[in-house]
């Protein structure tokens, strides 16, 4: 049996259609840029996390450590299997341990995701009210709604053109109401929102791909999607690392006159 006729059957076993011998240097391509995204992650979120934790300026919350935190683990989940992604079968042992990692890692998101979600509850009561439709409780703050939005994909598109809605309709009546001084004098400010929206479409693109898991399943389809997906923990450091606390630690240069506003999110 020719190596060709090994690898397509090897990929029948694994569920795939297509041609294997043809695939080959489009599959090294993907790992290449999965492995590269994976690393880039982890070297955005832990400069991030070591900045809040060490600098004495920065403030953030222990549900803000946990959230990122958890895509720190997810993205070194991501390179434990580097050198060993093409070619032999890999080691068996780490090979399970990266699979217990994978599967577990959305259950932690969404676990760190429900405690900033309640911390946000907790701190500000006054933001738990019923919903205008009188069917439900919720937080009136679309940041709840985007972090959300993040972890529970089946409602990905629902809360997206909610989110859309809230933002048009905030943009509209902050100059003629209180609620924008009062939400500056809290904990959580309209950039924070915006961060959590742009996540929030980072994730709604990732999850773009995943609707080609209803069409044959073939190679190519299936790395772009583990490519997306791979991407989040990426865009989560981009978003929540983007705040001028940050800038001003890394960049002392860049320090302005103007009160330093502690962020705790």
């Amino acid at each position: 049996m020719t190596v060709s006729g090994m690898m397509t059957r090897e990929l029948v076993v694994d569920g795939f259609t297509g041609d294997a011998a043809g695939y080959e240097p489009v599959r090294r391509a993907y790992v290449i840029a999965f492995d590269t995204v994976a690393l880039l992650s982890i070297v955005c979120l832990f400069t991030i996390l070591a900045t809040a934790y060490f600098a004495p300026s920065i403030r953030r919350t222990g549900t803000w450590f946990a959230f990122l935190g958890s895509w720190l683990i997810t993205s070194i989940s991501y390179v434990l299997l580097i050198r060993q992604q093409i070619g032999p079968p890999p080691d068996r042992g780490l090979c399970l341990f990266q699979a217990m990692l994978i599967y577990s890692n959305p259950v932690l998101s969404a676990l760190t995701s429900l405690s900033f979600i309640l911390e946000l509850g907790v701190m500000n009561p006054q933001w738990v009210r019923r919903d205008p439709s009188g069917l439900y409780c919720h937080l009136s703050k679309p940041i709840a709604l985007s972090v959300t939005s993040a972890i529970v994909i089946a409602c990905m598109v629902f809360l997206l053109l909610l989110e859309a809605l809230v933002a048009f309709t905030y943009y509209r009546n902050w100059k003629i109401t209180q609620e924008f001084k009062e939400l500056n004098r809290s904990s959580v400010n309209f950039s924070v929102t915006v961060r959590f929206v742009a996540f929030n479409i980072g994730v709604f693109f990732a999850l773009t791909f995943g609707f080609w898991s209803f069409v044959p399943k073939t190679l190519v389809n299936s790395a772009r999607l583990d490519l997306a997906l791979g991407s989040l923990p990426l865009i989560a450091s981009i978003v929540f690392g983007s705040h001028k606390d940050f800038f001003r630690v890394w960049f002392p240069c860049l320090q302005d006159r103007e009160s330093q506003k502690n962020n705790l999110y």
